[in-house]
């Protein structure tokens, strides 16, 4: 019953005067159905929630293994530029080396005046290369036996070292994310990462477990990276298979994709990426599946010797929507899109610490604008 004079309605976080007059006409029904859709269209458990939480996942899925390739790139570019000084400073070294034996040389020879000294000379030179094969003979019979120690005794410690050195090091990565929700709210979000490169880092793996700060939500995901190189040895594309599983407030996710990534050199790095996913939805029992496609691209700066910084663009569409549920495919021609930066600081050698901003831009009216913020490290194992 609503007193004659009015009373306040609270219901899902909105309030509202309603008269007996509103009850009569159907005021107070409409209002609590569109309060309740509302609400269902950002609550937790809502198909657009699903729908964010897997681009966000995919996003950070995809920008893990582009980063990867970024770091690769900026690490060859290092490397040839490293290598082209060394190889100017050995030039000019061993130019100035061969100038002053050469100089040497003639002014021994126009200085030797005796057989007999020459004589002296030839001698202590047959003598000094008798000793020195005298010093690698003992040399290398020091290392058979070595070696043949090694086999008979430690023949399990020289296999595990040739397995250990097929690898690089592991890779430990700790991030935290702040994700913020359709109703407006922020939520930590636990980052913890474990990676590791073959020794020529033509492949990696990768496992990634995030973990929400409601205790509500987590997800688990693993990728395989394989780089194909030109053959003049540079960098131009990146296989990335990608598999992933989502649990979000009793819905269940999961979604496999493929990434294809062009090293573009000094126009920066591109690609695209392909998956497909599937929800199940708790509230309705209902199961949706769809295809998402995804494309990016990120230029990396260099600004001084540490510091690295990484414009990023994601555009995601989910064209298709079927619901097995009903039997009824939709078509969804919105698209979301993230844009941010990437900036990693070197601390030392093995830590480097990163920070990530990235902006959620929906076509779709019923989707505001969302912000994500990343905070973490990469340790060197």
């Amino acid at each position: 019953m609503v007193p004659a004079n009015g009373t306040v309605i609270f219901f899902l976080n909105k309030s509202k005067a309603f008269t007996p007059g509103d009850v009569a006409n159907g005021s107070l029904a409409s209002w609590i159905n569109q309060v309740y859709s509302d609400y269902r269209k950002v609550s937790p458990c809502s198909i657009q929630s699903g729908q964010v939480t897997q681009n966000q996942i995919t996003s950070q899925v995809v920008g893990s293994a582009v980063q990867s390739v970024v770091s690769s790139v900026m690490s060859s570019a290092s490397t040839s530029a490293v290598s082209s000084v060394t190889s100017s400073a050995v030039s000019s070294v061993s130019s100035s080396a061969t100038s002053s034996v050469s100089s040497s040389a003639t002014s021994s020879v126009s200085s030797s005046t005796s057989s007999s000294t020459g004589s002296q000379q030839g001698g202590e030179e047959v003598a000094a290369s008798t000793t020195a094969s005298q010093d690698a003979s003992n040399d290398q019979k020091t290392e058979t036996s070595s070696s043949g120690g090694g086999k008979s005794g430690g023949g399990k410690s020289s296999s595990s070292k040739a397995k250990a050195s097929n690898s690089n090091p592991m890779l430990v990565q700790s991030d935290l994310t702040t994700a913020q929700n359709l109703n407006g709210s922020f939520t930590p979000i636990l980052n913890l990462g474990l990676s590791q490169s073959s020794m020529t880092g033509a492949s990696s793996w990768g496992l990634t477990g995030m973990i929400w700060m409601n205790f509500k939500q987590f997800a688990l995901s693993g990728r395989y990276t394989k780089m194909q190189f030109s053959k003049l040895g540079s960098l131009r594309y990146i296989h990335n298979f990608s598999i992933t599983g989502v649990y979000s407030y009793g819905n269940l996710i999961g979604f496999a994709g493929y990434s294809g990534i062009i090293n573009l050199n000094k126009y920066g790095v591109t690609g695209f990426n392909v998956s497909a996913s599937g929800a199940l939805i708790s509230e309705n029992k209902s199961s949706f599946f769809s295809p998402t496609i995804t494309a990016f691209y990120t230029k990396p700066f260099t600004t001084g010797k540490k510091l690295t910084i990484s414009p990023e663009l994601y555009i995601m569409s989910t064209p298709l929507i079927y619901s097995a549920k009903d039997r009824v495919t939709s078509t969804d021609r919105t698209f979301a899109a993230f844009i941010g930066s990437g900036f990693d600081y070197k601390i030392t050698k093995r830590f480097k610490f990163n920070f990530n901003y990235k902006l959620n831009v929906s076509t779709n009216t019923e989707i505001p604008m969302l912000s994500f913020f990343l905070i973490g490290s990469k340790v060197n194992l």
